[in-house]
């Protein structure tokens, strides 16, 4: 489980490493006119290729880190938010969308987003975000027992935590395009109708969590590889989609053709549970494909004969400079 940092100090201190770790990644300076919804401030900024960062101090009616993230052209002097991961100095509240959360196991610290996606246009919001991403929700609880969902975007000490915030970043921009152009190309239409499956049915997640959140917080990040590896490999007239359920398919418009489930461990709880969603999610539809998407691993022979008589494909993946490679 992952517990809310509250803790003034606590919340210094993981505030301290992003900035830290972001502006060693970051290394080029200037300073820039950022724009948001009703106003605009010039501030420095660190950045590298396309990826800007801006932190400041805010001491308003809701004190706060303010951590602005967007995107940007070459010489580019004017820059525009794509998102905020701000950090109530401590305490709760949900009017930032940003928090530090600790696994209680382990003792790691995380950083969340709330999923709260500004920027005034109609559509953008918390749910039609949370059907968008790819990353992955956790559960966080507080001291008093409250709890609440939170997108799991990155260990603070994580070496690949820049890479993360991209990903992140760059999901809610790709997102606030589709909302823009009024054009999903993450669902496909009657998608429930060519399943066995109502969402519905399925259920709310109850309890503990007991996932190991350093994997998890690459999960968006190898369903996005994933699909890029997949057009490069499929044919024009299909296209790819997600839904809350499932991480990624394969549909020609009219019905889906495959479906694949990603876990980021290889361990046995993961592996029985990638099973029983695919077999769940194409029950009744003998011609849906269904693979199993698993880090790099010297499988077993009896594993993999297992995954034969069930007609699971196997798909592995394994990081290599920066960048993720499949093996099918």
């Amino acid at each position: 489980m992952l517990r809310l940092i509250t803790n003034e100090k606590e919340i210094q201190a993981c505030q301290k490493k992003i900035e830290t770790q972001l502006k060693k990644d970051l290394p080029f300076q200037k300073t820039a006119i950022i724009g948001f919804q009703g106003g605009q401030v010039t501030r420095e900024i660190v950045f590298k290729d396309k990826l800007w960062y801006s932190t400041d101090v805010l001491k308003d009616n809701t004190p706060r880190f303010w951590n602005a993230f967007g995107f940007h052209e070459k010489n580019q002097k004017h820059v525009n938010i794509t998102v905020e991961i701000n950090i109530v100095f401590e305490g709760r509240t949900k009017r930032v969308a940003g928090l530090f959360a600790k696994d209680e196991r382990t003792g790691k610290c995380f950083l969340l987003h709330r999923g709260k996606i500004g920027g005034g246009k109609k559509g953008v919001g918390r749910d039609s975000f949370k059907n968008w991403y790819r990353g992955t929700w956790v559960e966080v609880i507080d001291d008093h027992g409250n709890e609440e969902e939170a997108i799991l975007i990155s260990s603070i000490t994580s070496k690949d935590l820049l890479i993360k915030i991209t990903n992140f970043v760059n999901e809610v921009a790709r997102f606030k395009t589709v909302i823009t152009n009024q054009e999903n190309s993450r669902s496909v239409e009657n998608l429930e109708d060519s399943l066995s499956f109502s969402p519905e049915f399925y259920g709310t997640k109850k309890g503990k969590r007991k996932s190991k959140f350093e994997y998890e917080s690459n999960h968006g990040l190898i369903v996005n590889a994933l699909e890029e590896w997949l057009k490069n490999r499929m044919e024009s007239n299909l296209k790819t989609f997600n839904t809350s359920l499932i991480d990624l398919g394969v549909s020609d418009g009219n019905r889906t053709l495959s479906i694949f489930e990603i876990k980021t461990s290889f361990d046995s709880q993961s592996i029985y549970t990638g099973i029983g969603q695919l077999m769940f999610h194409s029950a009744g539809e003998d011609r849906i494909r269904k693979y199993l998407v698993l880090p790099f691993h010297n499988y077993k022979d009896k594993f993999l004969s297992i995954l034969k008589a069930l007609n699971i494909n196997l798909i592995q993946f394994k990081f290599e400079r920066n960048t993720i490679a499949f093996i099918d």
